[in-house]
Protein backbone atom coordinates (compact mmCIF):
# COMPACT_ATOMS: atom_id res chain seq x y z
CA UNK A 1 0.00 0.00 0.00
CA UNK A 2 1.41 3.38 -1.01
CA UNK A 3 1.92 5.76 1.90
CA UNK A 4 -0.16 8.96 1.68
CA UNK A 5 0.34 12.09 3.76
CA UNK A 6 -1.87 12.53 6.84
CA UNK A 7 -3.06 8.94 6.90
CA UNK A 8 -2.74 7.03 10.13
CA UNK A 9 -1.61 3.45 9.75
CA UNK A 10 -2.58 0.95 12.43
CA UNK A 11 0.02 -1.25 14.06
CA UNK A 12 0.05 -4.77 12.74
CA UNK A 13 0.43 -6.25 16.21
CA UNK A 14 0.47 -5.05 19.79
CA UNK A 15 3.87 -4.79 21.42
CA UNK A 16 4.39 -5.82 25.00
CA UNK A 17 5.70 -3.21 27.44
CA UNK A 18 9.19 -3.76 28.80
CA UNK A 19 9.33 -5.13 32.32
CA UNK A 20 11.02 -2.47 34.48
CA UNK A 21 12.61 -2.93 37.90
CA UNK A 22 13.88 0.14 39.75
CA UNK A 23 17.13 -0.31 41.68
CA UNK A 24 19.48 1.92 43.63
CA UNK A 25 22.74 1.65 45.51
CA UNK A 26 23.51 3.54 48.71
CA UNK A 27 27.23 4.17 48.98
CA UNK A 28 29.92 5.58 51.20
CA UNK A 29 30.56 9.31 50.82
CA UNK A 30 31.80 10.35 47.42
CA UNK A 31 35.10 12.03 48.23
CA UNK A 32 38.34 11.18 46.50
CA UNK A 33 38.37 7.80 44.84
CA UNK A 34 35.51 5.43 44.16
CA UNK A 35 32.75 4.97 46.73
CA UNK A 36 31.90 1.51 48.04
CA UNK A 37 28.33 0.16 47.73
CA UNK A 38 26.72 -0.36 51.14
CA UNK A 39 23.05 -1.16 50.42
CA UNK A 40 21.03 -2.25 47.42
CA UNK A 41 17.30 -1.71 47.01
CA UNK A 42 15.12 -2.81 44.11
CA UNK A 43 11.39 -2.60 43.50
CA UNK A 44 8.82 -3.54 40.86
CA UNK A 45 5.11 -4.32 40.64
CA UNK A 46 5.27 -6.28 37.39
CA UNK A 47 7.16 -8.53 37.77
CA UNK A 48 6.81 -8.48 41.55
CA UNK A 49 10.30 -7.83 42.83
CA UNK A 50 11.42 -6.52 46.23
CA UNK A 51 14.94 -6.35 47.57
CA UNK A 52 16.48 -4.39 50.42
CA UNK A 53 19.84 -5.69 51.54
CA UNK A 54 23.22 -4.74 52.89
CA UNK A 55 26.27 -5.38 50.67
CA UNK A 56 29.24 -6.81 52.55
CA UNK A 57 31.72 -6.99 49.65
CA UNK A 58 31.96 -7.11 45.87
CA UNK A 59 31.85 -10.93 46.12
CA UNK A 60 28.57 -10.57 48.05
CA UNK A 61 27.25 -8.20 45.35
CA UNK A 62 28.13 -10.78 42.68
CA UNK A 63 26.20 -13.40 44.63
CA UNK A 64 23.18 -11.05 44.92
CA UNK A 65 23.27 -10.30 41.20
CA UNK A 66 23.44 -13.99 40.28
CA UNK A 67 20.74 -15.10 42.73
CA UNK A 68 18.29 -12.19 42.57
CA UNK A 69 18.75 -10.31 39.29
CA UNK A 70 20.26 -12.56 36.63
CA UNK A 71 17.56 -15.23 36.86
CA UNK A 72 15.88 -16.97 33.93
CA UNK A 73 12.44 -15.55 34.80
CA UNK A 74 13.87 -12.01 34.71
CA UNK A 75 15.62 -12.36 31.33
CA UNK A 76 14.78 -9.35 29.20
CA UNK A 77 14.00 -7.13 32.18
CA UNK A 78 15.25 -3.58 32.34
CA UNK A 79 16.78 -2.74 35.71
CA UNK A 80 16.65 1.05 35.88
CA UNK A 81 18.55 3.26 38.31
CA UNK A 82 18.19 7.01 38.53
CA UNK A 83 21.51 8.51 37.38
CA UNK A 84 23.03 5.05 36.94
CA UNK A 85 26.06 6.32 35.06
CA UNK A 86 27.33 7.82 38.31
CA UNK A 87 28.62 4.55 39.80
CA UNK A 88 25.57 2.21 39.71
CA UNK A 89 26.53 0.68 36.36
CA UNK A 90 30.17 0.62 37.42
CA UNK A 91 29.30 -1.40 40.54
CA UNK A 92 27.39 -3.95 38.45
CA UNK A 93 30.27 -4.25 35.97
CA UNK A 94 32.91 -4.46 38.73
CA UNK A 95 31.04 -7.31 40.41
CA UNK A 96 30.58 -9.29 37.17
CA UNK A 97 33.91 -8.57 35.45
CA UNK A 98 35.77 -11.57 36.91
CA UNK A 99 32.94 -14.05 36.37
CA UNK A 100 33.54 -15.75 33.03
CA UNK A 101 29.90 -16.88 32.87
CA UNK A 102 28.78 -13.37 31.84
CA UNK A 103 29.46 -11.01 28.97
CA UNK A 104 29.19 -7.29 29.76
CA UNK A 105 28.31 -4.95 26.88
CA UNK A 106 28.32 -1.26 27.83
CA UNK A 107 25.99 1.33 26.31
CA UNK A 108 28.12 4.42 25.64
CA UNK A 109 27.38 7.91 24.36
CA UNK A 110 29.48 9.57 21.65
CA UNK A 111 31.47 11.27 24.41
CA UNK A 112 32.16 7.84 26.00
CA UNK A 113 29.83 8.32 28.98
CA UNK A 114 28.46 5.05 30.34
CA UNK A 115 24.66 4.91 30.03
CA UNK A 116 24.02 1.29 30.95
CA UNK A 117 24.94 -2.34 30.49
CA UNK A 118 23.66 -5.38 28.68
CA UNK A 119 24.53 -8.62 30.47
CA UNK A 120 24.37 -11.93 28.61
CA UNK A 121 25.65 -15.46 29.18
CA UNK A 122 28.94 -16.59 27.67
CA UNK A 123 27.46 -20.02 26.92
CA UNK A 124 24.80 -18.46 24.68
CA UNK A 125 27.07 -16.37 22.43
CA UNK A 126 26.83 -18.97 19.64
CA UNK A 127 23.03 -18.72 19.63
CA UNK A 128 21.19 -16.27 17.36
CA UNK A 129 20.82 -12.82 18.96
CA UNK A 130 17.08 -13.20 19.62
CA UNK A 131 17.55 -16.52 21.43
CA UNK A 132 20.12 -15.20 23.94
CA UNK A 133 18.96 -14.35 27.46
CA UNK A 134 19.85 -10.76 28.37
CA UNK A 135 19.48 -8.44 31.32
CA UNK A 136 19.71 -4.66 30.97
CA UNK A 137 20.96 -2.24 33.63
CA UNK A 138 20.02 1.26 32.50
CA UNK A 139 20.13 4.92 33.50
CA UNK A 140 16.69 6.45 34.14
CA UNK A 141 17.87 9.97 33.37
CA UNK A 142 19.16 8.91 29.96
CA UNK A 143 15.93 7.01 29.23
CA UNK A 144 13.80 10.07 29.96
CA UNK A 145 16.13 12.59 28.35
CA UNK A 146 16.38 14.56 31.59
CA UNK A 147 20.15 14.98 31.84
CA UNK A 148 20.84 17.93 34.10
CA UNK A 149 17.32 18.13 35.55
CA UNK A 150 17.91 15.84 38.53
CA UNK A 151 19.70 18.60 40.45
CA UNK A 152 16.78 20.99 40.03
CA UNK A 153 14.24 18.36 41.08
CA UNK A 154 16.20 17.36 44.18
CA UNK A 155 16.51 21.02 45.18
CA UNK A 156 12.71 21.22 45.11
CA UNK A 157 12.76 18.98 48.22
CA UNK A 158 11.20 15.94 46.59
CA UNK A 159 12.39 12.79 48.34
CA UNK A 160 14.98 10.89 46.32
CA UNK A 161 13.19 7.56 46.55
CA UNK A 162 9.86 9.07 45.54
CA UNK A 163 11.54 10.75 42.58
CA UNK A 164 13.22 7.48 41.69
CA UNK A 165 9.95 5.52 41.52
CA UNK A 166 8.01 8.35 39.87
CA UNK A 167 10.61 8.51 37.11
CA UNK A 168 10.28 4.77 36.57
CA UNK A 169 6.48 5.04 36.45
CA UNK A 170 6.72 7.66 33.71
CA UNK A 171 8.60 5.18 31.50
Amino acid sequence: MKARPFVRHEKRRETAADRLIAFDFETTRIDKGTPRPLYLTAYSENPIFRLETRIDSMAHLLELLRDRFLRDDLAGCRFVAWNANNFDSYFIAAALINDSAYVIRPFMTKSHTLRGLCISLTDELALPEKKQRKWYFLDGIAMLGLSGFHVLIQEAHIGYRILHYVAISIC
